[in-house]
Parts: structure tokens; C-alpha cells; sequence
């Protein structure tokens, strides 16, 4: 569909282009040259009107289209301004700063919008006998099937400076619960007190382009004494230290990179250095080890903040312990609510499952969700006290049978579930698990390699560059490059015997030693790094990772130029009938100068009244040049608007398969190349620079063929 937009869009350009370019001939053969037969030629008019057409046809055929898509696209916005303007106003919660204590009363809330709103006045009219008994029971009946409730029935009370976790199912509504904290999200039921004074932490850390000391700052004022605190508290110390300019080192574009794990404690540090009564945090944990983990939650979240009330999302067997209070959510229901010492007491069961994994804690977060989800389903189902908002959507856990058992220990037991990467050697031709008559592409298998001696000794390095055509790993990173930053020839030559020596070097694959839990951790481990060999040339690892905006020629080829060309088999054919009808206009001009030698041959027999006005009579017999001009005229519209169409169509087609190449390139690209190029740089290559090839230059060729 918007490839169709915009070949529409090229058309009316093209015709619009166009209509400028024969205006000229338009004007002579529509207005002066019906002139000249009926009344003669007066000079001063013709002259006169012919100057004035060519002056107005600059702001007919491109200054008014012009203005008429800018009106359009000022609709547009206006447009969007007006319904932003007309949207609902926010409704600020009433708050109360001499309030210590977080309390939630009976909450319920829904996401779908609008539908809040419908249950309270179901709700009003209900109260006020509105609505009859029967009516109401069949409204409520379906009420399930018109929305659910994101949180229902929640209610909890925390005092100042206790810790509240709260834990639960995927999509129970944790994250939702903190929105509805701060406001963001309306209850449709029930109250909500605290001071007013948040500090959120969110679940997805995010860097503002800054220094570091900025984006721990935020607009806060600066506290010497509060800031080291904070930054000893998240771990931040040993990080800093590394730079070059301390905490002054710029972030985000046109500064360093940081790992996840590094943007995660500085958001963190962001929100505990500012000060608030009320500390929202949704997992904050997600992308640091479990060391690390273990030192911020004891030094930042138990000792630096144990005078602040906390909320803290967590799925951990040890943050739920040493909590103030639970809060256990499932299906946006209150599952459980209380000590740990009571979850025990009242949900043996549940809390005996969690504990008896001895390493619950050193599973990932995913992982120990799951384990959460379904521990939950199987409980509340089992359960006297749990009651589900839709019947109807209940699945029990309990099944029978063998398959039954089996599903249930692999959800339950993560080592059951891990996808086993093993390396059997069934002969001579398989080793280390790439067998040389497997279907499955070669650049895949070569990803499984090893980086080790032992690698090496099982499929040597001239066997991984000296492939045959059938390899085609580097053909894919190379495309990469040449289509993302366009170096010249001798630069792709470099960079491909660069991209090979790189793509050997810092191939890595799990070792055959490890054990299962190693792979395990190995694969999901979301801050781990990748130590590149101290082989490797730092002017290789110069030439990989440079800015795009270095590797980019200064001047465009025409190398490029011809490649732009080549790229449709149809553009050289349309080019080559452009070329004929260039020549064929070249040979009406020729007719048009002999038009003009013939007028001038037979201007002595004109007549020529002595008057006001110099008006020239010509003979009837002469009559017969201006049917040539008409035309001549008529030839060069027929011949421009015939050689412009196959022209702009070929040029779209050519925007077409450039933007399919470079799709694909970037979606078989290693992760060495998108690591290493700018987001904003990848998406200017899909936006602006597509944008260009699409509306700039089929009408800037046009205009230099004409």
C-alpha cells in the first residue's frame, strides 16, 4: 500500500514537472496563436502576454502545488494538535504530604479505556435503582467479556520505612500497581493514600544524552555527600573509575556505550538520589548478576534507603524474606498479603514448592516467573481461598498420564526445560556436531565452531575462509557494510579481509566440558561480555568499528552512479529510449530554426498599416507554418510525457529493490555490525536516505534530461 502511495505521488509529480517544461507551448497554441489567425499579430500584445506566461507559470505548475501539500499536511497536524487538545484531562490524584503510610482500599482498575468510566456508572445506576435486578445480573453476567480488570480487590497497608515486595504471575499486574501509584493509571474502584512524593525506578533502564553525574542528577540539586552515597550504594565506584573523564563522560549519541548491567544501577542510583517518601521499583535487578545483585539489594535497598517506605518487584526467594510485608498478585487478584513468616503458616504448600529449589534465586528472571506462573495457577486452583475473576479461563495444572507428569516437571524444574546443546561425534564425518551432509546451511554450522585449539584442530581456519561458493557468512557481513556505509573499492577490499581475520577471532560457541548449569547460565546471562583475543590487530578492530559517518565518501563515484544504473535491468533500456527521443526533439528544434528562416525569407510580403499599433497581416498562403509549429508543439508534449513515465516507474523499482537488499542485510547482520553503528545512523539509512531516492531524485533525473 505505500509502495502504491508512492508511485501515485511520483506520478502527479512527474505531470506537474512536466506542465512547467510545455507551458510555453500551451500559451502559444491556446491563446496567441488563435490571436494571430483572427485578429493578426500585434507584436505588443504577443510579446507581452508570452512574458507574462513565462513569469506566472513558475507560480502555477511548482509554487501552488506546492503550497496546496504543505495546506494539506498543515491539516494534518492541526489535526493532531486538535484531538491531543480535545483528549481527557488528566485527573491528579488528591494527596497528602502529612501522610506517612501507603494504603490501598478495594482497588480495581482497567487498562481498556473507557471501560473504568462504564463500570462506575453501571455501578451509580445500579445504587440508584436505575437499572432493575434482572437487567443489572445480566450486565454484570458479561461483564467479563466486555473488559477485564487489570488489578481487583487490592488492599494493603504499608507504614513508613517498611519494605513491601510484591511478586506474582506474568502479567498479574505488578507494573500496572505501580502506575496506578503515581497516577498514570485511574482506579476504577476504591482509594489510594500516600504522601504524593515518588521516586520511580522502572523496569527498562533508560540513558538521557548526558554525562553520567546528569543522568544520576536529573534536575535535582547537587549533594556532594548524597551523591557518593548513592553511587557507593549502586556499585557505580569501579565503573567510574575506568573512564577517562570520571563521571563527566558523555552518554548516548556521540558518547560511550554501557552495558546493560551499567545502565541498570544508573538508573537505579537515579531514582534513590532523589529524595522522596516513597520509593517505586520494578525489578530493578533484571540485568546484573547475582553477586552484584546481592551487594545493591543489602547496601542500597536495606541499609541506604531504611528510613524510606519501598516497593520493590521482585521474583526472589531472599528479597521476599527479609520484606516488611508480600504482596502476592495472580490473574491482578491479591493471592497472598502479609509476612513471610505467615505465607508459610497459610500457604505451606505454596511456599514449600518455592523453597525446595535450593537455587531458585540463581535462575533467570524469566525463568523463576515461570516457575511463579505456574506454581500460582496450580495453588489458586487448588486453593480454598482463591477465587479467579473468569471462571472460564481457568486451565488446571493437574493433568494425567505420563505427559501430564512430564510437563509438569519441566515447568516446574528449569534443568528439565533447558534446550540441551550437546556435541556427540557419530564418525568421521561429524565432529563436534557439524556433520558435512547436514541440510542445514554452512554459515549456521560455522557459527557453531569453537574458539579453541581444539576447535581448530577439528575444522582448521583455512577450511573456514576457503569454503567454496557455497559459504556465504561473508558475503553477508560484507553487503553489510557496503550497503550501511558505502566505503570505496580499495576500503571494501580491506574491510573484507578484515571482516574474515574478526569473524574467525571472536566466533565463540559453549565449550563440550561445560555442565548443564553453566550452559544454562552461560546463554541467558544478560550482562555477561565476550573477550575478544589479544591477536587481533588494533588497526583491524580500527577498521570494524569506526563511526559510519568517517567511513562514508566525501564525494559520490561514479562508480556509484553506474552501480545505481545496473541495479534494473529496465532503467538502461528506458535511459536508451530517452536518448531517442532526446535525438528526435533535437530534430523538431531543427524544424523549429527552419520555421524561423522561412518566416524571415518571406517577410517582405507582408503588409504593414501605418498605425498606433504594429500589427503584421500574412498572406493566407503562409498559413500553412503554423499548423508545422502546432505540431512540433504537440510532438514535444507527446515525446516528454511518454519518456517520463518508464522513468520515474524504473526509478521507484530501482528504491524498491535498494530498500529490500538493505533489509535484508540488516537482518542477516552479525551483531559485531549493529553493535557497532548508530541506531540513529541505521535509521536515517531507512528513513531520510530511502525518502530521497523515493521523492528527490526521480524528479531531480527528470529535470536534468529535460
Amino acid at each position: 500500500t505505500e509502495l502504491k502511495l508512492t508511485r501515485k505521488t511520483a506520478y502527479v509529480r512527474y505531470f506537474n514537472s512536466s506542465a512547467f517544461f510545455f507551458s510555453g507551448f500551451f500559451v502559444v497554441f491556446l491563446a496567441v496563436l488563435p490571436y494571430a489567425l483572427i485578429k493578426g499579430i500585434i507584436l505588443r500584445k504577443i510579446f507581452t502576454t508570452i512574458s507574462f506566461c513565462i513569469v506566472l507559470r513558475m507560480a502555477v505548475t511548482r509554487q501552488f502545488p506546492w503550497a496546496v501539500q504543505t495546506w494539506y499536511d498543515s491539516l494534518g497536524a492541526i489535526n493532531k494538535i486538535q484531538d491531543f487538545l480535545q483528549k481527557e484531562e488528566y485527573k491528579a490524584l488528591e494527596y497528602n504530604l502529612t501522610t506517612t503510610d501507603v494504603v490501598m482500599e478495594n482497588i480495581t482498575a482497567f487498562w481498556d479505556e473507557g471501560f473504568g468510566e462504564l463500570f462506575v456508572k453501571a455501578k451509580q445506576n445500579n445504587s440508584d435503582g436505575k437499572i432493575s435486578n434482572g437487567d443489572n445480573g445480566l450486565f454484570f453476567s458479561n461483564f467479563s467479556l466486555l473488559g477485564t480488570p487489570v488489578l481487583k480487590n487490592i488492599n494493603f497497608k504499608i507504614e513508613k520505612g517498611q519494605l513491601l515486595a510484591v511478586a506474582g504471575s506474568t502479567g498479574a499486574g505488578k507494573t500496572s500497581l505501580l502506575m496506578m501509584i503515581m497516577g498514570e493509571l485511574e482506579p476504577s474502584e476504591g482509594k489510594i493514600k500516600h504522601s504524593g512524593r515518588i521516586s520511580f525506578c522502572s523496569q527498562f533502564s533508560w540513558i538521557m544524552p548526558g554525562t553520567i553525574k546528569e543522568n544520576i542528577i536529573f534536575g535535582v540539586s547537587y549533594d556532594e555527600y548524597r551523591y557518593r552515597s548513592v553511587i557507593k550504594a549502586c556499585q557505580l565506584e569501579e565503573d567510574i573509575s575506568k573512564f577517562a573523564e570520571k563521571d563527566n563522560t558523555v552518554l548516548g549519541e556521540g558518547g560511550i556505550t554501557l552495558s546493560g548491567g551499567q545502565r541498570a544501577r544508573i538508573s537505579l542510583a537515579r531514582a534513590v538520589y532523589k529524595d522522596a517518601d516513597l520509593y517505586l521499583l520494578d525489578s530493578p535487578f533484571g540485568y546484573l548478576d547475582v553477586l552484584t545483585e546481592k551487594e545493591i539489594f543489602e547496601s542500597c535497598v536495606c541499609k541506604l534507603m531504611a528510613n524510606k517506605t519501598r516497593i520493590l518487584i521482585t521474583s526472589k526467594m531472599e528479597h521476599l524474606k527479609k520484606a516488611d510485608k508480600i504482596l502476592i498478585l495472580h490473574e491482578g487478584s491479591c493471592y497472598f498479603y502479609g509476612a513471610f513468616s505467615d505465607l508459610q503458616n497459610l500457604r505451606p504448600d505454596f511456599s514449600s514448592k518455592l523453597m525446595g529449589y535450593d537455587s531458585f534465586d540463581q535462575f533467570s528472571a524469566e525463568r523463576r516467573s515461570s516457575i511463579l506462573t505456574e506454581t500460582l495457577r496450580r495453588f489458586s486452583v487448588d486453593g480454598d481461598t482463591a477465587v479467579s475473576w473468569n471462571e472460564g479461563k481457568k486451565q488446571s495444572f493437574k493433568q494425567t498420564g505420563d505427559f501430564g507428569e512430564r510437563r509438569k516437571n519441566s515447568i516446574l524444574n528449569p534443568l528439565n526445560s533447558i534446550r540441551k546443546f550437546s556435541i556427540v561425534q557419530k564418525g568421521q564425518q561429524q565432529m563436534n556436531g557439524i556433520d558435512e551432509n547436514d541440510d542445514e546451511p554452512l554459515e549456521r554450522r560455522f557459527s557453531l565452531v569453537p574458539d579453541s585449539e581444539q576447535g581448530e584442530a577439528i575444522l582448521p581456519r583455512s577450511n573456514m575462509i576457503n569454503t567454496g561458493p557455497t559459504f556465504q557468512g561473508r558475503n553477508r557481513r560484507q553487503s553489510v557494510l557496503n550497503l550501511m556505509t558505502r566505503p570505496s573499492v580499495h576500503q571494501g577490499q580491506s574491510m573484507y579481509r578484515t571482516g574474515n581475520a574478526a569473524a574467525r577471532k571472536m566466533s565463540m560457541a559453549p565449550q563440550s566440558k561445560l555442565s548443564e548449569i553453566d550452559i544454562y547460565s552461560r546463554r541467558l546471562s544478560r550482562d555477561s561480555g565476550m573477550e575478544i583475543s589479544d591477536e587481533i590487530n588494533a588497526e583491524d578492530l580500527k577498521d570494524w568499528f569506526d563511526d559510519d559517518t568517517e567511513t562514508i565518501p566525501a564525494v559520490t563515484t561514479w562508480n556509484t552512479y553506474l552501480r545505481y544504473i545496473t541495479v534494473h535491468k529496465n532503467l538502461v533500456f528506458v535511459l536508451i529510449w530517452c536518448l531517442v527521443i532526446f535525438l528526435i526533439e533535437a530534430g523538431a528544434s531543427l524544424v523549429g530554426i527552419w520555421l524561423l528562416n522561412e518566416t524571415s525569407l518571406k517577410g517582405n510580403g507582408t503588409n504593414q498599416p501605418n498605425n498606433a499599433f504594429a500589427v503584421i497581416i500574412t498572406n493566407t498562403s503562409n498559413y500553412y507554418l503554423f499548423y508545422i509549429y502546432v505540431g512540433v508543439a504537440d510532438t514535444f508534449f507527446a515525446l516528454g510525457m511518454l519518456r517520463g513515465l518508464p522513468l520515474v516507474h524504473a526509478l521507484i523499482s530501482i528504491s524498491e529493490i535498494l530498500h529490500h537488499k538493505m533489509l535484508c542485510s540488516v537482518l542477516k547482520a552479525p551483531m559485531s555490525t549493529l553493535s557497532t553503528l548508530k541506531a540513529g545512523g541505521i535509521l536515517n539509512r531507512f528513513s531520510k536516505d530511502i525518502a530521497i531516492l523515493d521523492d528527490l531524485l526521480p524528479l531531480t533525473i527528470f529535470d536534468f534530461i529535460q
